[in-house]
């Protein structure tokens, strides 16, 4: 065999294993960016949920009385949304929020709240009753 028949082919299995090694790599990055969208996701999920507890409480507190049942979805590893007697919400189990650890709702009844009230997430989806009588100035939160 020729000195030069050798170069060749070291050349060649040098090519091929930093071909491998970049396939490697590129794919680990593609799972990490799927990964952080999915996290993404997730906080978007729970933004709108805050959002729209805070819109469907802004609606009711202006009204003279009513009663509406939300239901949202939220990330399974939330299993709870617990009202406070301080007005705030939380999730649990604690960091299962993300950048939401406690969001104050503005227009909530916290006197009839003892320490707190939680709402189970049951298959992605949790469930709230808004509850607001004539003459009241708040808007009460229940169970279904």
């Amino acid at each position: 065999m020729k000195e030069s028949d050798k170069k060749a082919q070291m050349k060649l299995s040098f090519g091929m294993i930093f071909s491998i090694i970049l396939i490697i790599i590129f794919v680990a990055l593609a799972f990490y960016v799927i990964y952080k969208f999915v996290g993404i996701q997730k906080n978007a999920e729970i933004g709108i949920f805050v959002d729209n507890l805070q819109g469907e409480v802004d609606k009711m507190w202006k009204s003279s009385k009513g009663s509406k049942e939300l239901e949202h979805a939220l990330p399974s590893k939330i299993t709870d949304v617990c009202f406070t007697d301080t007005s705030e919400i939380y999730f649990k189990p604690a960091g299962s929020g993300g950048n939401f650890d406690y969001i104050e709702i503005d227009h909530i009844n916290d006197a009839n709240i003892e320490n707190e009230i939680c709402f189970k997430n049951i298959d992605g989806k949790v469930k709230i009753v808004l509850e607001k009588n004539y003459g009241e100035v708040l808007v009460n939160v229940a169970r279904p």
